[in-house]
């Protein structure tokens, strides 16, 4: 089975609110076929009325990590061949920000003092090597090794539209006055439109998740010195987020600054292989006895 290892680090910045969140699990799911491992990774950037996008963020973040790992176990419990395929694996992260979207603008009619809360939202999930990602704002997904930094997610912001219109160029981005002005969100209450993408894992890879805190200060070629030393082993893998984020602040960021690490390695043992046949029930139990590998910071 494929070896995950997750790290995450986080620090409040120049703010008086810590206003993200991020989780992680690791689900394996045992079935007729082999079991299957799922990765799932969230991270989020809420805002609003200072305190609010907290909740934001928070709400955001459960109601993903439970769609997502429920979904699972409900579809695959009537055809787990159909479930892990990877059009329906994209359809359940679309689902998820689509019902996180949903909670967080239920939390708002119900307390009309959380008026105007919102939050970014990536998700990620990881199945037999390959990436699977859903987002809504600038919170972004990175794939990294020594040699490269490759962003996965492209952002839903004011600047991102007008680059892409060739209005203005990425130096200028960092300076624009709408530099923090997103079009999509969680907590939006009309034409909500996640967007999700695929990609292979390479052995080593890692999955980096940060909210722009850091991307705001830190450059491709920056995030990539990182995971050279780490592989180097000047320091172990839970050090590499916090040294991430302590260059972040260093770096002058003036926002929360939240990191998540992923790292994947292939592993060429065949699956385990089970004879129950048995897979809503061994996938309930799995959902009940999951290892929560991080939970919000």
């Amino acid at each position: 089975m494929n070896s995950i290892q997750i790290a995450a680090w986080h620090d409040i910045g120049q703010r008086d609110n810590y206003e993200d969140a991020c989780a992680a699990s690791t689900v394996s799911f045992p079935l007729v076929a082999g079991n299957k491992q799922v990765t799932e990774i969230v991270a989020l950037d809420g805002a609003g009325f200072p305190g609010n996008g907290k909740t934001a963020s928070n709400t955001g973040s459960d109601s993903l990590s439970q769609s997502i790992l429920a979904s699972f176990a409900a579809a695959g419990s009537a055809n787990e061949r159909h479930v892990f395929a990877p059009d329906n694996i994209l359809g359940i992260l679309t689902s998820a920000l689509n019902h996180a979207n949903e909670d967080v603008l239920h939390r708002i009619v119900a307390n009309p003092r959380l008026k105007g809360m919102a939050t970014t939202a990536v998700c990620a999930i990881i199945v037999d090597g390959v990436l699977y990602v859903g987002w809504v704002g600038d919170t972004s997904c990175f794939v990294c090794n020594c040699s490269r930094v490759r962003k996965v997610t492209h952002d839903h912001s004011e600047v991102q539209r007008l680059i892409d219109a060739g209005l203005i160029n990425e130096k200028e981005a960092k300076y624009h006055p709408l530099r923090h002005t997103i079009n999509r969100f969680l907590g939006q209450p009309a034409n909500f439109s996640p967007e999700t993408t695929t990609c292979s894992l390479l052995d080593g890879d890692v999955v980096l998740l940060a909210t722009d805190g850091l991307t705001d200060v830190l450059a491709d070629e920056q995030i990539a010195d990182h995971i050279c030393e780490y592989r180097e082993g000047r320091y172990d893998f839970r050090e590499l987020p916090k040294r991430l984020v302590q260059h972040a602040l260093e770096a002058g960021t003036t926002d929360n600054v939240t990191v998540l690490c992923c790292e994947y390695h292939a592993d060429s043992t065949p699956f385990d292989r089970t004879l129950t046949g048995a897979y809503p029930a061994a996938a309930a139990e799995a959902i009940r006895n999951f290892h929560k590998e991080l939970i919000n910071v």
